[in-house]
């Protein structure tokens, strides 16, 4: 029976996996790829040290200015019917890079990517998982594959760290050459991740094997899939152990209060902040237990105060309006002492 079966499949052929709608292996070509800005370069590398599969790759070189969005990006005709992307990356320092997805006069989508410092990262990930940017015009308030008309891959903290004192103390300097190498990217008819069932009020869950949190300068980010993300650094002068993520405008709407799921081996404080689309950032310090069990560290909206440096407006918290939430540890401790916790979930409720 099995001899049967591998001769019909010799002569009929395996069953095939479904062809990308774009596939760009980067073997003879750039595919389009261009840099957003004049004096950034987007080419073919051949170098091995710097090509994940085959024998050719796309390697972004660029040095960071002042004012300049530190990208690349793909025009795109129609890809109706895609759910997804794929691809490899690569980047000289340790970075978070935005891959952003541009309707055509509308709407604006992004995810954000946590990347190594010259370690290859696979990528998949579902359109679903993109959100809505807060500068984005707001239509319908859904990603419309059809109207998809170009693809962006930005390095953000690049973009923000040059030429910003607060982005330099925050992220470190970026001056001088930087990198990114970009291998099989590929636009799928199916959606290449796990549909996730969407829990309302939800930040993060940690169904992805890359996170959208961006550390701060000596903090490092392992998210294990499912199972939260490790947090890990060294107490330094002059830095602050902190991380940051998005949050899709108008996802917390009729929340009362934030809470993060932990485990901190050490007792840990924390100051936590978060910023609202028109300026306001409120603030509030809070306590993690020590110990190898889970716990929730909840805070109510209400107890936040306005930030020192807030913009403000209407005066009060407004969670539909919430666009960014950061945490940093705020522990007395001698610099140099080390500490990491997990974050097993954040939500609001």
């Amino acid at each position: 029976m099995m001899i049967a079966l591998a001769a019909a499949l010799t002569i009929f052929g395996a069953p095939q996996a479904e062809r990308p709608l774009i596939f760009h292996d980067f073997e003879t070509r750039s595919y389009g790829w261009r840099a957003l800005n004049e004096g950034h370069s987007v080419d073919r590398t051949t170098n091995s040290l710097d090509v994940k599969n085959g024998t050719g790759a796309l390697e972004f070189m660029f040095v960071p200015s002042a004012g300049q969005m530190s990208g690349m990006m793909l025009e795109l005709g129609d890809i109706s019917g895609a759910e997804g992307m794929t691809f490899w990356i690569k980047a000289s320092r340790a970075t978070a890079i935005a891959v952003g997805l541009f309707e055509q006069d509308e709407e604006e989508y992004v995810i954000v990517v946590n990347v190594p410092a010259n370690r290859w990262l696979h990528v998949k990930a579902n359109f679903e998982d993109f959100i809505l940017t807060d500068e984005s015009p707001l239509l319908n308030r859904r990603l419309d594959v059809e109207k998809i008309r170009a693809v962006l891959m930005l390095d953000l903290i690049a973009t923000i760290a040059v030429g910003s004192d607060i982005g330099e103390l925050l992220f470190g300097s970026r001056t001088g050459s930087n990198a990114l190498w970009l291998d099989d990217f590929a636009l799928l008819q199916k959606a290449p991740a796990p549909k996730l069932k969407r829990e309302p009020l939800v930040i993060d869950s940690f169904d992805r094997d890359y996170t959208s949190w961006i550390p701060l300068q000596g903090v490092t980010l392992e998210p294990i899939l499912g199972k939260g993300m490790r947090v890990s650094y060294e107490r330094q002068l002059g830095r602050i152990p902190g991380l940051l993520k998005g949050i899709s405008p108008t996802s917390l709407k009729g929340a009362k209060e934030i809470v993060f799921t932990l485990r901190c081996p050490q007792e840990t404080s924390f100051i936590i902040r978060l910023e609202e689309t028109d300026g306001e950032k409120w603030q509030v310090e809070a306590r993690a237990p020590g110990g190898n069990e889970s716990a929730d560290m909840a805070i109510p909206l209400a107890d936040f105060s306005p930030a020192d440096d807030s913009e403000l407006k209407d005066g009060r918290i407004s969670p539909e309006n919430l666009k960014l939430v950061f945490m940093a540890d705020l522990t007395e401790a001698e610099p140099g002492t080390k500490n990491e916790f997990w974050i097993e979930k954040v939500f609001a409720r």
